[in-house]
């Protein structure tokens, strides 16, 4: 119906690449781009750093949508966007000023309650995205798989005590895999991941015993990063039938279980998910890292055989909230808790 258009305002700043911006009858102003350095950069920090020169492009470029309901939908990241584009949040306060009418904001953070100015709902963006695999008992390998493609602290921190720890060949991983620059580094992953291959799965997903889950957001009490969401590592564990280990902030195993996932305290402590501390809760994942390597791989195969009944009943629940579509139907945290409580249990999955 929209086809692909092109809109130009204000000397040719602000655009729309893609219908894209057209979602369930509202307009996406997060499918805005704005021409900055010759680049294209969609909804950026950069944009809004002049804040009043964007406010007028944007109010002027939703003067063509006066009908619409107006949202900014992200279904990739999960962040407290009062922290991480200020701007952009002032923006919706000043739509609402402006219009009496709230933004519909969507992202993936399920631990950030937003003022009234705002209509927030999760959408979990990347569950059920995976292509999905069956479930049975399986040989290894090797035991743990521990996949780092962007630096962080905390995956450093990880890859230095099990190199000191002399366990880092229990483990098929990566380290920094985006950049060869840095040290350390090494690489299992293809060179470049693209948003149309994000989901793809390696085969040491198969071949490992537990996947080690060093998520993008780690320490508890930092205001930017101490957002919980769930990214594609998690979809991807629960896609291949993976047990897992979490490196988050707290509470991250909380919000899973809330929505019905079943994890792993049968077969190790899962306390490190209340400790706050941030030192002593990587240390604590330390010591249960190194107590699985220190089992065999019959061992470990043997426990999966245990874990198989999680392992499925873990995959259809992700599949059922992908298919929730949550980026396009209001739902609230606790509307996707109800759901699940009063549809999964009769829910049909098949697979793919």
């Amino acid at each position: 119906m929209w086809g692909f258009f092109y809109y130009v305002i204000c000397n040719n700043m602000l655009y729309t690449k893609t219908s894209n911006i057209i979602k369930n009858n509202r307009v996406d102003i997060g499918e805005i781009f704005t021409d900055l350095d010759n680049c294209s950069i969609k909804g950026s920090w950069e944009f809004w750093e002049d804040y009043d020169s964007a406010k007028e492009k944007v109010f002027q470029f939703l003067e063509k949508y006066k009908n619409y309901e107006v949202c900014c939908i992200d279904n990739v990241e999960g962040t407290d966007i009062r922290i991480t584009n200020k701007n952009l949040y002032k923006f919706f306060i000043d739509y609402y000023k402006k219009t009496n009418k709230k933004v519909i904001l969507k992202s993936n953070s399920l631990n950030i309650e937003y003022d009234d100015n705002v209509i927030y709902y999760p959408c979990f963006g990347f569950m059920g995205g995976t292509k999905y695999y069956e479930i049975t008992p399986r040989k290894f390998n090797n035991k743990i798989l521990f996949l780092n493609r962007v630096e962080r602290w905390h995956r450093t921190f990880l890859y230095h005590h099990f190199e000191k720890k002399n366990i880092l060949k229990y483990m098929d991983y990566s380290i920094n895999a985006e950049d060869s620059s840095l040290t350390p580094f090494k690489s299992i992953e293809i060179d470049e991941v693209e948003m149309k291959n994000i989901m793809d799965i390696l085969p040491n997903y198969f071949s490992n015993f537990l996947s080690l889950i060093t998520e993008t957001h780690f320490f508890y009490g930092d205001e930017r990063d101490n957002v919980i969401f769930f990214t594609e590592k998690i979809d991807k564990v629960f896609a291949v039938g993976q047990p897992f280990i979490i490196v988050s902030v707290p509470y991250y195993l909380f919000y899973l279980k809330k929505l019905g996932f079943k994890t792993f305290d049968k077969w190790w402590d899962e306390s490190y998910d209340l400790i706050l501390d941030n030192q002593k809760r990587l240390e604590k994942i330390c010591d249960i890292v190194e107590e699985i390597c220190s089992l065999s791989i019959n061992e470990l195969e043997n426990i999966y055989k245990e874990m198989i009944p999680i392992l499925i009943h873990n995959q259809k629940l992700a599949k059922f909230i992908g298919n929730l579509s949550t980026e396009f139907i209001d739902y609230t945290f606790d509307d996707v808790v109800l759901k699940i409580k009063n549809e999964f249990d009769e829910w049909e999955f098949k697979g793919d």
